[in-house]
This record gives structure tokens, C-alpha cells and sequence, in this order.
């Protein structure tokens, strides 16, 4: 083998473990994402990360008073839209599909996102609990979130927001 077939062969080794630690890290950072509820002093909010930063894929905020849960689905934004304008939103759990009219508003660099209303007691918070795959389409776009840790973190908030009413 010449000197230049050994320094391509080292070459490509060492791209394939970097390439192979990046994925890694990729799929840990998976493994590891599961939902939390945190609770604030004038509202309670639920997210489908711990510890995620500005990579929050779903959120649900309840806050202290009678009003409606705000569901954002930060996942779900497109790139192209119009602020303020009214679009469905479809979230299909298992086999089944909640439709909602969301407002798309413009998040930054994160771009056009879903963000809704539901009652307290709307089933699709009950869904988010007992499903094993959630998958949201706005605007002609789709993404997966995961609800790993979904059935404790939605209880304190179910808890949490049938007492602030």
C-alpha cells in the first residue's frame, strides 16, 4: 500500500469516529430528553425537556387563574408564514388525531409557530399521558416529539393547575 493510500485509508477512519461520536451524542441527547413541569409563582408549565435551554420542542402553561392552557409547539414552526394568521394544527397520538386552530406566531429565528388554546380538561392532555408516539403537522410541515416522561410530568401538572383554578 503507498504512503497515499495509507494517508486516505487514516483519513477515513478518523472522519468515520468522528462522524460516529457526533451521532452519539445525537442519540443520547434522545435518550435522555423526557418531559418535566415546573411550577412558578403565577403559573405552572409543562415541557417535553429537562434542562433544554431555548430546545423545547412542545410546552403547556397553565397559568393561576381560570383561563385556558397555552400549548406552543416550538417544533412545529415553518419557515414561511403570516404573523397572527389562523391554521390548523393536527397532533395524531397513536391512533388518535386532535385538531386545533393555532395561531402562528413568529418566534425569532425559530419562525412561524403553532401556539393554541384547550379547556383544563381537554382529553388531549389525558393522550399526551398514555401515547407512545406524537406527531404534529402545521403549515405542511411535520415533526416528532417524544413524550418519555410524559405520564408524571403532565399528572403534577394536571395537579397543579386543577388548584390554581
Amino acid at each position: 500500500m503507498s504512503f497515499v493510500n495509507k494517508v486516505n485509508y487514516a483519513t477515513r477512519a478518523i472522519i468515520t469516529l468522528v462522524s460516529l461520536g457526533f451521532a452519539s451524542n445525537i442519540l443520547y441527547a434522545d435518550e435522555t430528553r423526557q418531559w418535566e413541569t415546573s411550577i412558578w409563582p403565577d403559573r405552572i408549565v409543562a415541557t417535553d425537556c429537562r434542562e433544554c435551554g431555548d430546545d423545547i420542542g412542545m410546552m403547556l402553561t397553565c397559568k393561576k387563574t381560570d383561563g385556558p392552557i397555552s400549548v406552543t409547539v416550538h417544533w412545529a414552526a415553518v419557515e414561511n408564514g403570516t404573523d397572527n394568521a389562523e391554521l390548523p394544527v393536527e397532533i395524531r397520538l397513536d391512533d388518535k388525531v386532535f385538531t386545533y386552530q393555532a395561531k402562528s406566531i413568529l418566534f425569532g429565528q425559530i419562525g412561524y409557530t403553532p401556539v393554541f388554546n384547550i379547556k383544563r380538561n381537554d382529553p388531549l392532555i389525558n393522550a399526551l399521558q398514555k401515547a407512545k408516539t406524537i406527531n404534529i403537522l402545521f403549515a405542511g410541515g411535520k415533526t416528532d416529539i417524544s413524550l418519555k416522561g410524559s405520564r408524571a410530568a403532565l399528572d403534577k401538572f394536571k395537579h397543579g393547575c386543577n388548584r390554581a383554578q
